[in-house]
């Protein structure tokens, strides 16, 4: 998924999202899963790059604690990080 839209793949990445979701994973599992996945890639991705993402998915998280836990959260995230690629 975060590998999709990286590559500029949005609609990949937005299926996969979906699919997440019907299985009835949480915004939170998900979110957290995703950071842990960033901080992993550190030798794939260019460190400006990691920063920046990883910035994304930090903001990510203060809006699924603030109460919007939706899958449209998870999509925008993965819309933003397409466009800064």
């Amino acid at each position: 998924m975060l590998m999709h839209a990286y590559h500029h793949n949005i609609s990949s990445a937005l299926r996969i999202v979906h699919g997440i979701f019907r299985e009835g994973h949480s915004t939170y599992d998900i979110v957290n899963t995703i950071y842990k996945i960033m901080v992993g890639m550190e030798t794939e991705l260019e460190k400006p790059k990691l920063l920046e993402i990883l910035k994304e998915v930090a903001e990510l998280k203060k809006r699924v604690f603030e109460g919007l836990t939706n899958e449209l959260q998870v999509s925008t995230f993965l819309a933003q990080t397409a466009m800064m690629t």
